[in-house]
């Protein structure tokens, strides 16, 4: 767009049917102008934070397009498809059987393919953060322009840095689920919920901790102690694994010892010989006469 079809406000002269203007825009822009910043950056507000917010409507439509393309060809093709396979082979349908069979063929097809590319290229995730962000963002923008919420109390000029950080958190946060963990969450709904309900809970953290002004220090003191837990877990287990196996040697050595002490010596048990005396039997032949004098 010129520089000729702009006026002295800062909005697009073409301002109905103009393709390089959106309604955020048009809204935005005197809000923008009216503003007490420097010249600087109200360039910047206009050349950063507008068009990140256009970027994200015009993905968002796109995506919508996309989505809603494929899950009408999905529901359309799932009620036809049992209609095809009824009527088939049915005498009043006869002279159109190969028809119906194709027909049928074609549908179930057309049905596997719209999942497919809902599930290769992530449509349904993708329209669902591409719109929270594109929502996420104009809600930081307004909130900004109003000083309300987390920027009230303050005026435009203190609450800069804090602006551009959660702007630029904003969009880290749906790159790094855009590109990561696509397979881990079989449900997109709890998925983005969990995603902003995790952000917001941070930002409350921030705001009760009166960290407002020192974000970046925060999240990478947080991420520090994070790491640190998880090394002194991961030193505890190993201590403990050693731990572990040292005690099951020394066992393993006790026990040991016990069965050698318990266990009689070759020189010290008594041998069993063949030479042990031999008991004779003496037959004693008693009369009669002999016992009755000892009788008497």
């Amino acid at each position: 767009m010129s520089e000729t079809n702009k006026n002295t406000s800062g909005s697009c002269l073409r301002c109905f049917g103009c393709p390089d203007c959106s309604n955020f825009e048009l809204k935005v822009l005197p809000v923008i102008n009216s503003l007490d910043l420097s010249v600087e950056k109200k360039k910047i507000l206009k050349k950063r934070f507008i068009k990140e917010v256009m970027y994200y409507e015009d993905k968002s439509k796109k995506s919508t397009k996309k989505y809603n393309f494929c899950r009408i060809i999905i529901a359309i093709g799932s009620m036809m498809l049992p209609t095809l396979q009824t009527i088939q082979g049915s005498e009043n349908v006869k002279s159109v059987d190969t028809e119906i069979y194709w027909a049928a063929i074609g549908t179930s097809l057309s049905v596997m393919i719209a999942n497919s590319f809902i599930s290769i290229f992530h449509l349904d995730k993708n329209f669902y953060l591409y719109h929270l962000t594109s929502e996420k963002l104009k809600a930081l923008g307004w909130k900004y322009f109003e000083l309300s919420g987390e920027y009230a109390h303050k005026s435009h000029e203190e609450n800069w840095v804090k602006f551009w950080n959660d702007i630029e958190k904003t969009k880290l946060l749906q790159i790094s689920n855009e590109f990561s963990g696509n397979e881990d969450h079989k449900n997109d709904d709890a998925m983005v919920s969990d995603i902003m309900s995790k952000k917001k809970e941070t930002d409350d953290s921030l705001k009760s901790n009166n960290l407002e002004e020192k974000d970046d220090e925060y999240y990478s003191k947080k991420m520090e102690n994070i790491v640190l837990k998880q090394l002194n877990k991961l030193n505890k287990t190993e201590l403990f694994k050693q731990s572990i196996v040292d005690n099951s040697k020394k066992i393993k050595k006790t026990k040991e010892k016990l069965i050698e002490d318990s266990t009689p010596s070759d020189s010290s048990s008594p041998q069993i010989t063949d030479s042990s005396p031999e008991v004779e039997l003496v037959k004693i032949d008693i009369k009669p006469d002999d016992a009755d004098n000892s009788k008497k």
